[in-house]
């Protein structure tokens, strides 16, 4: 099945061309830049093409982010075991505790919203920036440092009661739950689920010719150690059959960054995981108060009702 639903994904991204602000005279000019260069030295062309791969844009951090990061309880860094570091934010002093793994070129403020509205109704809440993001240092960052943040905090506070994760962090967590982390309320919003896909969606982007896609997936192979088995181990929908965690997968109707096929696959996949679409909110539909927030606050409220509860952030 996992085979049929690659098919899919990628037929649904051959025609993609980003989001508006993707097809903008500058992004137009890099990829007559690119052709140039394919042309005259290709195989350094990859290697710019991969590198770039790996380094998120940083966004300026606005003055709601740091308002936000100033609302922490307290401010933490935690070192990778690669030396590189992230940062650790706590909002709360009490009830469940729900760990939030942010999308690629985000931060943990980027959820300022559902964290008041988290905190408000009595929750504990742990977000990070991960390297190359927000108020951390470096310029790149890879799923596997996501999914170590993310295992090495649940490790570190007792397990989450919930988990709530966009986008690539989405895709992190989903690969940290397949290697053993549980939790009793799992959420992810707008999530990439086809490893692959995001190579294919970076070339579609940048209209990359073919010999360049191939020579970027090498790239992409030698740099995670392991060769083409990449692309299967950071597959959402890998590999699911004994998952017992339920899960909701919220998808907006006008995201135009991770499509409607990929939520559809993963929820097909994942035993007893339901999917929820939102509507008009974009790609991110937990940055401002509506259905978004809603449907991750019904999914986390039995967490509420509950006492005395166990939380299992087993690895195997």
């Amino acid at each position: 099945m996992s085979e049929q639903f690659d098919q899919l994904i990628e037929q649904a991204y051959q025609q993609y061309r980003g989001p508006a602000y993707l097809r903008s005279p500058l992004i137009a000019c890099v990829k007559t830049g690119i052709r140039l260069m394919d042309r005259v030295v290709p195989g350094p062309t990859a290697d710019w093409l991969g590198n770039r791969f790996f380094t998120p844009r940083r966004m300026p951090s606005r003055v709601s982010d740091k308002e936000m990061n100033g609302l922490a309880s307290r401010i933490e860094h935690l070192t990778l075991s690669n030396h590189k570091h992230a940062v650790v934010y706590y909002w709360g002093v009490e009830g469940p505790k729900v760990l939030l793994a942010h999308g690629w070129e985000s931060r943990a403020s980027h959820f300022a919203q559902l964290i008041k509205t988290l905190v408000e109704q009595g929750f504990q809440v742990v977000g990070f920036d991960a390297p190359g993001h927000g108020d951390a240092e470096g310029n790149q960052s890879s799923i596997v440092e996501f999914i170590e943040i993310i295992e090495r905090l649940a490790h570190q506070e007792g397990g989450f009661d919930g988990i709530v994760a966009h986008s690539f962090g989405g895709l992190s967590v989903i690969n940290a739950v397949k290697a053993g982390l549980r939790t009793r309320a799992l959420v992810i919003v707008g999530a990439p689920t086809h490893f692959s896909g995001l190579v294919t969606k970076y070339s579609a982007i940048l209209n990359l010719p073919d010999r360049q896609q191939q020579r970027l997936r090498r790239y992409i192979e030698r740099y995670f150690g392991i060769g083409e088995a990449v692309w299967r181990r950071f597959n959402a929908y890998e590999g699911l059959q004994d998952i017992d965690q339920p899960m909701l997968v919220i998808h907006d109707s006008s995201d135009d960054i991770v499509l409607r096929i990929e939520a559809e696959c993963l929820v097909k996949a994942w035993p007893g995981a339901r999917l929820a679409e939102t509507h008009g909110q974009g790609h991110n539909p937990l940055r401002r108060p509506g259905e978004g927030i809603d449907r991750v606050m019904d999914w986390l409220a039995p967490l509420q009702r509950s006492s005395g509860h166990e939380r299992d952030n087993s690895v195997a």
